[in-house]
């Protein structure tokens, strides 16, 4: 008997830490398994300063939590919902406040990033 494997879109993310204070990272969470997405790959630059992750998945919508921080420290963290359609294509909607942020949620994304949108006006 052979299962057949459903399509998935690929999703990569580059990755960054200078050592200098600049940063780039992401995460992604599951909105049904209310929990944290590890990637299915990753790869690295043999300075270990930059590199890539990379998932598979199902059409859907994700959380995704990712960092951007330049070697003079502008920049910050953002929340959005990543949505997978049937054709496989993706698109990213950034979230505004934390009060569109699930309790659930909010226990998995790192302190810095939680302390970063609570901070924004209004919510």
């Amino acid at each position: 008997m052979t299962t057949e494997r459903k399509p998935a879109a690929r999703i990569e993310r580059s990755t960054r830490s200078t050592g200098m204070g600049a940063r780039d990272d992401s995460m992604l969470y599951s909105m049904f398994q209310k929990k944290e997405l590890h990637p299915h790959r990753g790869s690295s630059s043999k300075t270990g300063n930059h590199g890539s992750k990379t998932w598979y998945l199902l059409p859907g919508r994700y959380y995704e939590a990712s960092i951007s921080v330049s070697n003079s420290g502008k920049g910050g963290w953002q929340v959005g919902i990543l949505t997978v359609d049937e054709n496989l294509q993706s698109s990213f909607s950034p979230i505004e406040g934390s009060g569109e942020i699930p309790d659930w949620l909010r226990d998995l994304l790192p302190e810095p990033c939680i302390r970063e949108i609570d901070i924004i006006p209004g919510y």
